[in-house]
């Protein structure tokens, strides 16, 4: 399928300006194209119906050194504690949007394919009321970009954001890739992704979490490349296929100064989605260094599928999206 149009609309300020996404593809890539997902269902959790709202985005100070301690954040791995009423407004957080009102534009930008969406909305939430809704009409991108927290001290950040996806790639589709989070910066090529790909055959079958970049030629890059997630799923064998229909706490850490990332699932580290510079699975002999960072954005992009309906939907929603110079936790 011939790409589509991409449709920037700023709502930002000019400062807030968006770059265009750069795409990626598999372990190696040696897939037709760049890679993503599977129909795991499971049984959904109650994110609870309180209807309090934030007044939007809370941008706070960042934090001292200590205030993971102070702030009493709890690294629960238990998903019962990590629904019910938005906690932004008592994050803590350096920024925290639940999505309870629209998009504050002195924060954000869009990056928006031609007829796809991304809008608040009340059909689910994780937390509060409502969330931001993500729908796409085919391949596309579909992104909030996030510049106002940026630059960071030490290039060092975490996230958190619950998400639920809704429609993933899938059979008849033969191979996908698809990202929900990323970063860009200045000093190093390429993007530092949070995503997944889809395979009928070769190393990940069905959808697993994914870490990875696309410099493509770029010196000083190490080319278009996705490790996949190898930790044991709760069974204690294979790794866990991506839940649909379902709320997930994703957080992860970019640090800059050390090029290094970390990845969480419902509050379990992932060390096979750790990265750094030697880092195996990169697609080329050069370190896999990290810029300093200049904006982050979460979202769909899905691009690279083969075999997939000309017509099939990607779908997600996302709700209290967080940043901080410490980690955050999903119960927080």
């Amino acid at each position: 399928m011939s790409p589509r149009p991409l449709f920037v609309l700023f709502v930002a300020s000019a400062a807030c300006a968006v770059g265009i996404l750069a795409c990626s593809s598999d372990d190696d890539d040696t897939s037709p194209a760049k890679d993503a997902g599977s129909d795991a269902t499971t049984a959904k959790l109650d994110s609870g119906t309180s209807p309090l709202a934030d007044a939007g985005p809370i941008l706070d100070a960042a934090p001292s050194a200590d205030a993971a301690v102070d702030a009493g954040r709890v690294f629960s791995t238990d998903p019962t504690t990590f629904f019910g009423a938005s906690r932004c407004a008592d994050s803590g957080t350096l920024f925290c949007d639940g999505f309870e009102s629209s998009f504050d534009a002195s924060a954000y930008s869009q990056a928006v394919s031609t007829g796809d969406t991304l809008a608040v909305d009340t059909s689910q939430f994780a937390r509060g009321s409502s969330s931001l809704h993500v729908l796409l009409n085919g391949p596309g991108e579909a992104e909030l970009v996030l510049k106002s927290i940026f630059p960071v001290v030490d290039d060092r950040y975490f996230g958190r954001v619950f998400v639920r996806f809704h429609q993933v790639p899938r059979a008849p589709a033969t191979y996908a890739h698809w990202t929900f989070a990323a970063a860009t910066g200045t000093g190093q090529a390429g993007e530092t992704r949070l995503s997944s790909q889809f395979e009928t055959s070769g190393k990940s079958l069905g959808n697993l979490f994914s870490v990875g970049t696309d410099t493509g030629s770029e010196d000083g890059g190490t080319g278009d490349w996705t490790n996949n997630d190898k930790d044991p799923g709760p069974d204690g064998s294979a790794p866990e296929v991506i839940p649909v229909d379902q709320w997930l706490c994703i957080e992860w850490m970019n640090d800059g100064t050390a090029d290094r990332t970390d990845f969480w699932w419902d509050g379990v580290d992932h060390p096979s989605l750790q990265t750094y510079v030697n880092v195996p699975g990169r697609a080329k002999d050069a370190g896999y260094y990290l810029p300093t960072y200049t904006q982050a954005w979460i979202g769909l992009a899905v691009y690279g599928e083969t075999g997939q309906p000309t017509d099939q939907q990607y779908e997600a929603w996302f709700d209290e999206m967080a940043y901080d110079t410490q980690r955050i936790g999903c119960s927080n």
